[in-house]
């Protein structure tokens, strides 16, 4: 009897996880969708001002062509709800990235900490950065109330 419980439970876990990675390829696909690097690289080419913005541009979203991989990922349940906890990583169109994520099944919703922000760092505007700290503070305050 134990281990047909624990087999229904690992096999719900199984179901979160597929689920959760499902979501992300799909949010993930969508963002790469918006990407401005075709256009700001074929700026870049006549006008040299342009390339550092084209460069933080290509090197800011997963190439989800390219291939995901996900990894540590453990679900757990709090307050009825099931939330998966993981890392997402794969390539942008220059080099490597990766991102904690937190999903939650009730409402289908996803919180991301990327290993990297180029796009919001070359801004020089104090508001970019601060972008940068409320999603980090946020991913913190849900991964200390859902992921243990």
């Amino acid at each position: 009897m134990l281990a047909v419980c624990s087999h229904v439970a690992i096999a719900g876990e199984d179901q979160y996880q597929s689920e959760a990675q499902g979501a992300i390829r799909e949010e993930l696909t969508a963002a790469q969708l918006k990407s401005s690097c075709s256009l700001m690289a074929s700026m870049a080419e006549s006008d040299i001002s342009k390339r550092p913005f084209a460069i933080a541009s290509c090197d800011n979203d997963f190439s989800v062509p390219d291939g995901l991989s996900f990894s540590d990922m453990k679900t757990f349940k709090h307050d009825g709800n099931n939330y998966v906890c993981g890392v997402v990583s794969g390539k942008t169109e220059l080099s490597r990235i990766g991102a904690r994520f937190i999903y939650s099944a009730s409402d289908k919703a996803i919180t991301f900490k990327y290993s990297k922000y180029p796009l919001l760092y070359s801004g020089h505007d104090k508001f970019y950065k601060t972008a940068v700290v409320i999603q980090t503070n946020q991913y913190r305050i849900e991964h200390d109330q859902y992921c243990k």
